[in-house]
């Protein structure tokens, strides 16, 4: 058996939990159990490496959780230490917001565009 962290052998007995043996590793101090699955480092790094692309290019925490098989929390906390980074690259944007009443009153008597009732939940589709 090998330590999940650091993968040293250098382990020993640590207890019980709900009737499944833990472990200790001698060399980093990770306590795990023989259920602990151990992915290699390197395939570790590709898939934040992909969730950070995949973040980027505008997908939710859920969205890249389930594409590559993760919890969409697990993929939080493997972006948690770009998130400074990533909040100094991209500048939050709000959306514009009109009213048919501003349409009007710049002088369009047919406006183009797509219209939401807030009240109704309706969509208008507003062309000429």
């Amino acid at each position: 058996m090998k330590c999940p962290q650091c993968y040293s052998i250098n382990i020993i007995k640590n207890g019980k939990l709900k009737n499944k043996q833990r472990y200790l590793c001698k060399q980093c101090a990770t306590q795990f159990t023989s259920r602990t699955s151990i992915k290699p480092k390197n395939k570790l790094n590709l898939q934040k490496n992909h969730a950070l692309i995949l973040l980027l290019s505008g997908f939710s925490y859920r969205n890249i959780g389930e594409i590559l098989s993760e919890n969409h929390m697990t993929i939080y906390k493997w972006l948690l230490p770009y998130h400074h980074l990533l909040s100094k690259l991209i500048k939050p944007t709000t959306p514009e917001v009109f009213t048919m009443q501003t349409f009007f009153e710049n002088g369009s008597e047919n406006p183009n565009g797509l219209f939401i009732n807030l009240k109704s939940g309706k969509v208008f589709i507003g062309h000429h």
